[in-house]
């Protein structure tokens, strides 16, 4: 299992993370994700903000994005999740 991770992004600031299955996420201004990958899934909790998913294929783990309240899991795809202010 790989350690839990958070990363941020500031004001006016984008940041693009590689992540350890081969997939990517790209975060948006003022955003945050927490990287919480175990033996059994690949989860990745929004905080705040909005992040750009590019989900790599052929993991047998399934890809699963937390924000608020929804749970989006993705095989091998493409995907934008935000979270509104307010």
């Amino acid at each position: 299992a790989v350690a839990p991770a958070l990363y941020r992004t500031a004001i006016g600031e984008q940041l693009t993370i590689a992540l350890p299955d081969g997939s990517s996420v790209t975060l948006n201004t003022a955003s945050r994700l927490r990287l919480a990958y175990s033996a059994r899934e690949r989860r990745l909790i929004l905080e705040q903000g909005q992040a750009l998913f590019r989900v790599a294929k052929g993991e047998g783990r399934p890809f699963v994005v937390q924000a608020l309240d929804r749970i989006v899991t993705a095989h091998g795809t493409t995907f934008d999740v935000r979270i509104a202010e307010g």
